[in-house]
């Protein structure tokens, strides 16, 4: 079997663990691995609150896409369902100038901090700014992903630690 980049098996987009959810406090979708999408759900909220809107513009929010990498020739992490793109034209790989973006201190110190709280994720900016890509060529600021080695039982240990809904709402 196929495997992404982090080592999850990449799913067909018929698999039935793929499950569409509402991003809490927004009204865009994620599509993705059905054991995942809660921890994204939630991480996808929080930073809607405290790094930027998702949820106007352009619909450039997305997680399961079923294709090769951009920057490498194997499967992306999207296509097993393990990876989310958040405000892609804008704050991305993708966008204008997000280096200029994301340097900007209150963004990359409140990315970091999600990706801290969010312990199996890693976040696509430059390792420089607290992101986990060392070479310029790879920085993709709008993509978070479960991190390489990280396997659905650790998945599920972080979504019951931080009291995830599977809504991706977090109970007080």
């Amino acid at each position: 079997m196929a495997t992404s980049i982090n080592g999850w098996i990449v799913l067909e987009p018929t698999d039935p663990h793929l499950v569409t959810r509402v991003i809490p406090g927004t009204t865009r979708k994620l599509r993705m691995r059905d054991d995942v999408l809660p921890l994204f759900l939630a991480l996808a909220a929080e930073y809607h609150r405290t790094i930027a809107r998702i949820d106007t513009g352009t619909l450039d929010d997305w997680g399961y896409a079923h294709r090769i990498a951009n920057a490498s020739t194997k499967w992306s992490d999207h296509s097993s369902g393990t990876a989310m793109d958040l405000n892609s034209t804008g704050e991305g790989r993708q966008g204008t100038g997000p280096f200029t973006w994301w340097k900007t201190t209150t963004r990359y110190l409140r990315a970091t901090a999600l990706k801290r709280k969010f312990a199996v994720v890693i976040w696509g900016g430059a390792a420089s700014l607290g992101g986990d890509y060392v070479q310029s060529a790879n920085w993709d600021w709008m993509h978070w992903a479960i991190r390489p080695g990280v396997n659905v039982t650790a998945v599920k240990a972080q979504i019951l630690k931080m009291k995830i809904n599977p809504d991706g709402t977090i109970r007080p």
